[in-house]
C-alpha cells in the first residue's frame, strides 16, 4: 500500500507516438523517458534566467516573465517542440512524496508507483504503464522495486486483456533480474505459452531453449522443445526427446509412449 507523507514530487514523461505496431521483445527493449525532480528545488520568489544565481523578481507580484534557462524563439507552432503538435506529448503530474508499506521500497520508487495508479485510475493507462516500464528495466531501482513494478505492468495487462503487454512486463522482469530462479523459470515457461498463442513457433523454440538451459531436469519442456523442432523441420529434435527420456527414467518417472516412438 503506498501512502502520502510531506514534500513534492514532479514527474514529467515524454512518449512518442509511433502507431507501427511492435512485437513485446521490441516494446521491452524501449525504456521510456521519466523525468522527476523535487518541486522545491528552486527557493520561491527567484527567477533564474541565464545566471547560475537565484534573483529576486524587479517587480514581484507583477512580474511576468518566463522563468528559463534558454531563450523561446525556437519553440514556436510548428518547431516540433510543441505538446500541442501531438509529435513529443509531454505529461506532467504533481504529487506528494510517498512511502509504501514494504521497506525495500524506497520513496522516490513509492511515489512513481503511486503517480502510475492515480494515471490508469484517470484513464491514462498508458502513461501509467509507462511509469511501470521505466522502473522495472532500469538500473537506477533496487531489485525489489524492479520486480513490483513489473508485476503491476503484469497485472495491468490482465485487466486489460492485453497479451502483448502481458509478455512485455514477462520479458522486462525476466531481462530485470528481480525474480527468484523458481519464479523466473515460471516466467520463462510463460513466455512459451504466450508465443505458442501466437503461433510464433521461433519465439517458441528460442524460449524453450533458454528453459531447459536454465533446468535440464525439466522433462515437459525438452519433450516440448522436440516436438516443435520436428514441426519446424529443424535439426535436434531426435537428440532432445532422447534426453527427456532419458532424464524421466533417471527420475524414476513413468515415460509416455510417445515420446519413445517419436
Amino acid at each position: 500500500m503506498l501512502t502520502l507523507s510531506s514534500g513534492l514530487l514532479l514527474l514529467m514523461s515524454a512518449q512518442a507516438t509511433d502507431e507501427s505496431p511492435k512485437s513485446a521483445e521490441e516494446a521491452a527493449s524501449e525504456t521510456p523517458i521519466i523525468v522527476t525532480g523535487d518541486a522545491k528545488e528552486e527557493p520561491a520568489g527567484r527567477v533564474i534566467a541565464g545566471s547560475r544565481i537565484p534573483q529576486k523578481p524587479r517587480y514581484d507580484e507583477y512580474q511576468h516573465n518566463f522563468r528559463t534557462r534558454t531563450g523561446l524563439g525556437g519553440l514556436g507552432p510548428g518547431s516540433g517542440m510543441s505538446p500541442m503538435s501531438l509529435q513529443n506529448p509531454v505529461m506532467r503530474s504533481q504529487i506528494s512524496s510517498c512511502a509504501a508499506d514494504n521497506e525495500a521500497i524506497g520513496a522516490k520508487a513509492a511515489c512513481l508507483l503511486l503517480s502510475a495508479k492515480n494515471d490508469i485510475n484517470a484513464g491514462n493507462t498508458e502513461s501509467g504503464a509507462d511509469i511501470y516500464r521505466y522502473l522495472t528495466s532500469s538500473d537506477e531501482f533496487a531489485a525489489e522495486e524492479r520486480r513490483v513494478a513489473g508485476e503491476e505492468l503484469y497485472r495491468l495487462g490482465n485487466q486489460q486483456n492485453d497479451n502483448l503487454m502481458r509478455e512485455e512486463a514477462l520479458i522486462r522482469l525476466v531481462a530485470s533480474g528481480s525474480l527468484p530462479a523458481e519464479r523466473e523459470q515460471s516466467a520463462q515457461r510463460s513466455l512459451v505459452t504466450l508465443a505458442l498463442k501466437r503461433q510464433d513457433f521461433d519465439s517458441a523454440i528460442s524460449r524453450l531453449e533458454v528453459v531447459v538451459e536454465g533446468n535440464p531436469a525439466d522433462t515437459q519442456s525438452l519433450a516440448n522443445l522436440a516436438v516443435l523442432l520436428r514441426q519446424e523441420k529443424r535439426e535436434g529434435a531426435s537428440e532432445r526427446m532422447g534426453q527427456a527420456i532419458k532424464v524421466r527414467e533417471a527420475q524414476g518417472g513413468t515415460v509416455p509412449e510417445e515420446w519413445r516412438t517419436f
